[in-house]
């Protein structure tokens, strides 16, 4: 890996975008971090590709996510191992974190405050069911990046929209 010392041109839209979190402070401290130049792995037509990685800004983002946010992730992971992964192979927990950053912007520290962690779990959830249900997830830094396009996934892309739906039904039929 090779550590950029700035923040690339190509996730410029993450520095400016209205958020409720994280903080600007801790957003100027993570362009600071930078990111990493990493060789693609498992791709045979491009052997000498490369790929952004933010996962030392992944890493500061997730020492500021609080206790009930915290442990919301948490229950939504479980709930992917043990609900999700047989009908949507393609959801991998980078998914699940990436969901639940964007997540994270929108809800403001009051949220947290005032919503019981059942009501936090069955939100972020929600949240999830309709990133399924779009068949769209936007890389956190790099919005125009689908990662569950064929950009990423290659053929098994194919595949997202029929077991996204059976996960989003899923999903729908458990809050009931």
């Amino acid at each position: 890996a090779f550590h950029l010392e700035h923040w690339p041109p190509v996730a410029s839209e993450w520095v400016t975008r209205h958020r409720s979190w994280p903080s600007q402070e801790v957003v100027d401290r993570m362009i600071v971090v930078g990111c990493e130049v990493v060789p693609k792995v498992g791709s045979c037509e491009d052997r000498f590709g490369w790929r952004l990685s933010f996962s030392q800004a992944e890493r500061v983002l997730s020492c500021q996510v609080g206790e009930k946010a915290r442990k919301t992730y948490l229950a939504a992971k479980i709930f992917l191992k043990r609900n999700l992964k047989n009908i949507c192979p393609f959801l991998k927990t980078y998914h699940l974190k990436t969901v639940f950053f964007h997540h994270m912007e929108n809800k403001t520290e009051e949220y947290w405050d005032n919503t019981e962690l059942e009501k936090g779990i069955k939100d972020f959830l929600e949240t999830l069911a309709s990133t399924m249900r779009s068949a769209h997830c936007p890389h956190y830094f790099i919005p125009s990046v689908n990662l569950w396009g064929e950009q990423i996934l290659g053929k098994s892309a194919e595949n997202v929209s029929i077991q996204a739906k059976r996960g989003y039904q899923l999903i729908e039929e458990l809050m009931v």
